[in-house]
């Protein structure tokens, strides 16, 4: 089997594993046939119940219904009997004595005449009754104490339930004691007794005050979190998720009715039981096959357009590696994001497809497998039309918004763009369904605003992908477009002319690609280091020579071509040397293609005129440009290095010398293996044409001495 052979056929092992992967992603539960949308006529024929089915509630039924619940919802206290009959006990023990304080503590303050002390003393009986039936009456209703009810567990509640030796009752907030609040009723209660009347109310107040009463006052109810979690749980758990049901042969919607709100419900629950009905019934296989032809096709659309329209990406298995991957992961994380009911799918940054990929491709692949995701994941999402149309738009600000994706800043602001069209959409699809806008669903803003803010891991993700599979993304190629890298700032001491040389043909090959359609950064950067292997030898290329001197006239013609061609040879080997991606090295090998070194050659010639001769060993060792960047510098580098051996810089002799240049080129055809049109080429042709003009216009002859 030949290489060729073997790369077809593990090209073709990849797209299958990838269509297997799919199939497996697939939910097991069928398609609901028919496409519908609130508020807008029913398209299809008259929709007749195929069997009887529930009513599923909608979401918002159901958060309302449980808002509701556990709005009236009592929360649990346990009533410990224990310290009730503790402090009475403690109270009944010490009365006699603290009763006996009190009463001197009266006499020293005069607020009891001295003479009613013995009068005062035979009611202690009376007190001690009223003083403890009062406080068991208190335990008996309940005191939450001050750490209890500031732990704000049960304010919003007006009951709650009272668990007392294991049996609950449900008690109102306002009949339950804190210890400030039992200790007023304590002292007013014992007030109103008929035969303490003898004294004043407040002589009676301060008596009791006397005691420290509040001493025998603590909260006998706390809160049991396990019970009341228990207990709300259950009832959220127990709320029916139906309403009703839709019984066989029961007509469900006619055609031309409008979709309203109760109908689109009935539907939705059809379309939910028609799925799982189909994903468990003898229709099994059937599904699995549909399944399987739509996964096919699927990847046969991905393996069609990269082999007809991006063929450099199609016979790249890594390049198409990286595009099946990030299809497959959007899909199983769309399928992971579905099976949670708490999830929304519109909180997957779908227009991270977009960016992702048009970092490191062009727009239209982006474009392309945007859609081709979103298609994939049609078949899934509930509202499918919906679906796609939004993150569709997404997906195209996106695209548009990343320009310059190097630039600072730029993804923060596609990211609030992206934001910005999510919100239109669905406010211009909200009010074609509902038609108001009290109706619409806002809860869906905080899916989007979390989508946006997504968007922005494609920082952390291009990082990720470039070091994964090689690529290389505008980011990275303006850090080595920096003149300050230490490679350049080498170039630029050792071999300053070939520098400067350097700069020139970027500056002219970004702008020519601009014109044609290409990568800028990549030129500009692959411009800047296609000369680096001159540093090895600078003084044997002429624009590091100093003028009126020519190293090359101490040595053979084939010795001279030798040391010059090596020049590429040199520049891979540092390129490997520091790291330098592979997309830059080729434009280093590929500057001067397989081309002649003619000037040396023809000195040979010249000079060994009886002698058999062989052009290899005077041709650079290729490749031959290989796409429109690499071709574009190729040029570019002939066209400037020969611009600096004019004598006359006026339009006719700039375009006599960029046409000869570039028409030579194409005579040796150096371009055949580039995407690159003779319209491309006539492009380049007058934009190097304009932009030599401008670097040699005339200049205005300045007199050296002011005129007498």
């Amino acid at each position: 089997m030949t290489q060729i052979h073997k790369e077809s056929l593990k090209r073709i092992l990849l797209y299958i594993a990838a269509a297997c992967i799919l199939f497996f992603l697939f939910p097991s539960a069928g398609k609901f046939k028919y496409e519908y949308q609130k508020g807008r006529p029913w398209m299809h024929e008259t929709l007749i119940a195929p069997f009887d089915f529930p009513v599923h509630k909608t979401r918002q039924e159901i958060e309302q219904e449980r808002d509701s619940i556990l709005k009236s919802f009592s929360p649990y206290f346990q009533l410990d009997t224990s310290i009730a009959y503790q402090q009475c006990a403690r109270l009944d023990s010490s009365f006699a004595r603290i009763f006996a304080q009190a009463v001197e503590k009266m006499m020293e303050e005069k607020l009891v005449p001295n003479y009613l002390k013995q009068e005062l003393l035979m009611l202690g009986n009376d007190f001690r009754s009223a003083v403890l039936n009062s406080l068991k009456t208190i335990y008996n209703q309940g005191i939450v104490s001050s750490v209890e009810w500031n732990k704000n567990q049960f304010k919003q509640s007006k009951f709650i339930q009272v668990i007392r030796n294991n049996v609950s009752s449900q008690v109102a907030l306002t009949d339950l004691f804190t210890e400030v609040s039992a200790y007023r009723f304590l002292i007013g209660a014992v007030k109103e007794q008929p035969r303490l009347k003898t004294y004043s109310p407040d002589q009676t107040e301060q008596l009791l005050h006397f005691m420290n009463l509040n001493e025998y006052i603590s909260g006998n109810l706390f809160y049991d979190a396990r019970k009341t979690e228990l207990e709300r749980k259950s009832l959220v758990d127990n709320i029916s998720l139906t309403k009703g049901m839709v019984l066989e042969g029961e007509r469900i919607i006619s055609k031309g009715e409008i979709v309203s709100e109760e109908k689109f419900n009935i539907l939705e629950s059809l379309r939910i039981e028609y799925n799982e009905r189909v994903g468990t019934t003898g229709h099994k296989i059937l599904l699995l096959l549909g399944q399987f032809i739509l996964s096919i096709l699927s990847v046969l659309m991905i393996f069609l357009f990269l082999q007809s329209f991006r063929k450099e990406v199609f016979g790249n298995q890594l390049k198409t590696l990286f595009i099946l991957f990030i299809i497959l992961f959007m899909s199983a994380l769309t399928r992971l994001v579905l099976s949670y009911s708490q999830l929304s799918v519109y909180v997957i940054p779908f227009a991270l497809i977009a960016v992702i990929v048009k970092i490191f491709y062009d727009s239209r692949i982006a474009l392309f497998v945007l859609i081709i995701t979103l298609f994939i994941t049609a078949f899934w999402v509930p509202n499918a039309f919906e679906f796609v149309f939004m993150n569709f738009v997404a997906g195209i600000v996106a695209i548009f918004s990343l320009s310059n994706q190097y630039r600072r800043g730029k993804l923060f602001v596609t990211s609030v763009l992206v934001l910005l069209a999510y919100i239109v959409v669905f406010t211009g699809i909200s009010l074609l369904e509902e038609g108001r806008w009290n109706s619409m669903s806002w809860g869906e803003l905080f899916w989007f605003i979390g989508n946006s803010l997504l968007l922005l891991s494609a920082y952390p993700l291009m990082f990720i992908f470039e070091k994964t599979f090689g690529f290389l993304s505008d980011a990275s190629l303006t850090e080595l477009a920096d003149t300050n890298q230490p490679l350049l700032r080498q170039l630029a001491e050792l071999a300053p002319g070939t520098f400067q040389h350097s700069l020139q043909v970027a500056n002219l090959a970004e702008d020519a690609i601009r014109h044609i359609g290409g990568n800028a950064l990549l030129v500009r950067t692959g411009a800047l280091y296609h000369d680096i292997g001159k540093m090895e030898n600078p003084l044997y290329f002429i624009e590091n020579q100093i003028p009126g001197t020519n190293i090359h006239e101490q040595f053979d013609a084939a010795e001279s071509a030798r040391i010059v061609i090596s020049h590429v040879e040199n520049g891979l080997l540092l390129a490997q040397k520091n790291s330098l991606p592979k997309q830059i090295s080729d434009f280093i090998s590929t500057h001067h293609g397989t081309t002649l070194a003619r000037y040396f050659y023809y000195t040979w010639l010249k000079d060994h005129k009886e002698e058999n001769y062989s052009e290899h060993q005077f041709r650079y060792p290729g490749p031959r440009p290989f796409s429109k960047e690499t071709a574009v510098v190729m040029m570019a580098d002939a066209v400037e290095a020969a611009s600096r051996s004019l004598t006359k810089f006026d339009e006719s002799s700039l375009t006599a010398l960029v046409n000869e240049i570039i028409d030579q080129q194409m005579q040796d055809e150096q371009f055949n293996d580039a995407d690159i049109t003779f319209k491309d080429i006539t492009t380049i042709k007058n934009v190097f044409i304009q932009r030599l003009r401008n670097i040699y216009h005339a200049r205005i002859a300045y007199p050296k001495k002011p005129p007498k």
